[in-house]
């Protein structure tokens, strides 16, 4: 069944070969052309038509199809689409949207019946929508809207948020951002940044949001709440054209400050090494006091040795820096024994 084969998609596809573009790459930014090169504004147009022109003759579907392909992805918030569908019983456009994205073996179908379903999914749609928007980069923004209509349902957004990456991991925070909830701020806190490089659109905005100064300025944290945080601040060091700099974060030098402060008393890890170099070469180029605290954690011979023993272990989960630790590694250590 095709919501099975978009499963099988998820191993198929190559993260940096796209086999099409989103409507909108990035929440708020203008929209980049569809595969197909027709222009955001234009293809509105053109959706808009393609819908007026079969809906009133009803499950028109092999013409309405093949029509859409032409045009490629609607977005069901445009208003020339939106006056179209207005005129549509929402039983219908329920059924369509059904049928496209269950159904379907298009991507362009299948998100234009995530764009129908949105404000008109009922909770029997939750599974299929979450089993789609597994597809994350091709998926996720219209599966977490079709989600957000649904009244109670801030687990299941969760749920899939917790499996997105790339593309869909960004909707999965704009999205939460949003969410006047506990549960929502937590997640936010603790598992928003997963080390992706889209991850530099949103933490900085992240870290205002979380005054995430105030939070590394207690005086005990867990260990996973301590790297989730530091992991953010380095992704904010990088960021250039994409988000907030941690240089232009106004709380910069508070946060780098506290966070040495409780890194210091970690034990190593891959993904601290990582994280203490970029934030030590940050502090350097800052003159901030930091630099001391990140050099000194560096320069641990125990420390180092316990990194090295990390990326020895057989056990330990592949981390995509490896690589790099083990080049910088030995650069760190032949310093220390010259």
């Amino acid at each position: 069944m095709p919501l099975l084969q978009h499963a099988r998609w998820l191993h198929q596809l190559n993260p940096d070969a796209p086999l099409f573009h989103w409507g909108e790459p990035v929440p708020d930014q203008a929209a980049c052309k569809s595969r197909r090169g027709v222009e955001h504004g234009e293809r509105g147009a053109a959706a808009a038509a393609v819908l007026a022109r079969h809906l009133p003759d009803g499950y028109a579907h092999p013409a309405l199809r093949e029509a859409l392909l032409g045009v490629g992805f609607i977005d069901a918030a445009d208003p020339q689409v939106a006056r179209v569908l207005a005129e549509v019983p929402a039983e219908q456009l329920l059924q369509l949207g059904r049928s496209w994205a269950y159904e379907a073996y298009e991507p362009e179908l299948v998100h234009a019946g995530l764009e129908l379903l949105r404000g008109r999914a009922t909770l029997r749609d939750r599974r299929n929508v979450q089993m789609l928007g597994l597809l994350s980069r091709l998926f996720g923004r219209g599966a977490f809207e079709v989600l957000a209509g649904l009244d109670g349902q801030l687990p299941a957004i969760l749920w899939l948020a917790d499996r997105s990456d790339s593309w869909g991991r960004l909707y999965a925070v704009h999205l939460l951002r949003q969410v006047e909830d506990p549960r929502a701020r937590s997640w936010l806190l603790r598992q928003a940044v997963n080390g992706d490089y889209l991850n530099q659109y949103f933490a900085g905005d992240l870290a205002d949001d979380l005054a995430i100064h105030e939070v590394l300025g207690a005086p005990s944290l867990d260990d996973g709440l301590v790297d989730h945080l530091g992991r953010m601040l380095r992704m904010m060091t990088d960021c250039h054209g994409m988000g907030i700099l941690l240089a232009d974060y106004p709380f910069a030098g508070a946060a780098v400050n506290a966070y040495a402060r409780h890194a210091a008393a970690l034990e190593p890890s891959i993904d601290r090494y990582i994280t203490l170099h970029a934030l030590q070469t940050w502090s350097l180029a800052q003159s901030s006091p930091a630099a001391a605290v990140l050099t000194a954690l560096l320069q641990r011979p125990a420390w180092l040795d316990g990194v090295r023993q990390r990326l020895l272990d057989p056990e330990e989960p592949w981390h995509p820096g490896g690589p790099w630790v083990a080049e910088r590694l030995s650069s760190d250590v032949d310093r220390l024994d010259a």
